[in-house]
């Protein structure tokens, strides 16, 4: 899946520029924690994407410690993706979330031994999100079949 949130000047600017990137991050999540709030799951989409492109950036930077990228690239992952499942856009969900591993263990392979148990952790949560979010999945398509098959009988 694309980056598609960030134009390509902001990311440019961004992935030269950590701190800037790690705040943009922080203020994308708390504007969309607030949007998140009152179920505005629409709007609040762009805010959490920039801030998942962000943190994918910070995972690069050598001037931000990978422990950290690794939890904001994580949670904002987790972020966008329930925010996709709330909107019903599924296959988008589980996308961010493989995106997120792929981006992970690529940075557990070419880091040092001490960040691997942090990295390794993350990987681990995303992974049991990814199952839990497959899961409702399927118990929201089997319901929904079943209320189609109920509607026709009637």
């Amino acid at each position: 899946m694309p980056s598609h949130f960030l134009c390509n000047y902001h990311r440019a600017w961004l992935a030269t520029n950590p701190q800037a990137a790690l705040t943009h991050l922080q203020q994308c999540i708390h504007s969309a924690s607030m949007l998140r709030q009152t179920e505005q799951w629409h709007r609040a989409l762009p805010y959490i994407g920039s801030a998942f492109e962000a943190a994918s950036l910070l995972l690069g930077s050598i001037d931000i410690d990978t422990q950290l990228a690794a939890t904001e690239l994580t949670s904002s992952a987790l972020l966008l993706a329930d925010n996709y499942y709330r909107m019903g856009r599924f296959r988008h969900g589980r996308e961010i979330i493989k995106q997120a591993i792929t981006l992970l263990v690529e940075t557990q392979q070419r880091t040092d031994v001490g960040g691997s148990a942090r990295l390794s952790g993350c990987i681990s949560l995303l992974h049991k999100k990814l199952t839990e979010f497959l899961h409702m999945e399927r118990q929201r398509t089997a319901s929904g079949s079943l209320f189609q098959r109920a509607a026709m009988v009637h």
